[in-house]
């Protein structure tokens, strides 16, 4: 009779055992692939301090895709003065840097003349040809200098 209770104890484990059995491919076997890729915005800066009206600063956009990009928009919005809210579009422009391994576009920016403390939101959307697009959005004051964001890094990343 113990011998049979063995058994059977020995049998209920091996079952338990094999039924959490993982299947190495169960990643491969449950996620289709489109074929399609974001692109990425690997850095969004500026290494300009001078924020006072009339300065110009140059804003760094280093991204990369598997995909055909095909622009980048850039939007400044400047807090409280929508009439000065600039819209620009760039097509895409090879420039790989072997450094960063990433493209990179330079957009040029005058501050505007508007009063102290006034915020100023830059964001720019890279936009792959197969519809897929990464957002990235920069914070500044005027004329401060002092970034009310972070420098660098992806602060708001979204996929439409």
């Amino acid at each position: 009779m113990k011998n049979i209770a063995k058994i059977l104890l020995s049998g209920l484990i091996a079952i338990t055992a094999i039924s959490c059995y993982s299947d190495d491919l169960w990643l491969e076997e449950n996620v289709e692939e489109t074929g399609r890729s974001t692109p990425i915005i690997a850095s969004f800066t500026t290494s300009d301090e001078d924020y006072s009206p009339g300065s110009e600063i140059t804003l760094d956009l280093r991204y990369w895709s598997n995909d055909s990009i095909e622009q980048v928009d850039f939007f400044a919005q400047v807090d409280g003065h929508p009439e000065l809210d600039d819209l620009r579009v760039f097509p895409y422009e090879e420039a790989y840097s072997e450094l960063s391994r990433t493209d990179s576009l330079l957009i040029n920016y005058t501050v505007p003349d508007v009063p102290s403390g006034t915020e100023f939101e830059f964001q720019v959307v890279v936009r792959n040809v197969n519809g897929l697009t990464a957002t990235l959005d920069e914070v500044r004051e005027s004329p401060t200098g002092v970034p009310q964001g972070r420098d660098g890094g992806v602060i708001d990343f979204e996929v439409e």
